[in-house]
């Protein structure tokens, strides 16, 4: 797991969904297959809370 503690997960995500980048994707063959995700307009504050269910969620392969 590239990021053991649930503040790096949840920041790291966050921000990458925010403003998405290839330099720091973590999935870049899933960007060469499908491109780059497109902008959304959600905010910070909420996508660290969506970031922090998918860490706390075992619906997501246990991340925790």
């Amino acid at each position: 797991m590239a990021y053991p503690k649930k503040e790096d997960f949840v920041n790291h995500l966050a921000k990458w969904v925010f403003k998405p980048n290839e330099e720091s994707a973590k999935l870049p063959e899933a960007i060469k297959k499908y491109k780059l995700m497109p902008y959304l307009s959600i905010d910070l504050d909420t996508l660290k809370k969506i970031a922090t269910y998918i860490y706390e969620s075992d619906d997501f392969g246990g991340l925790k």
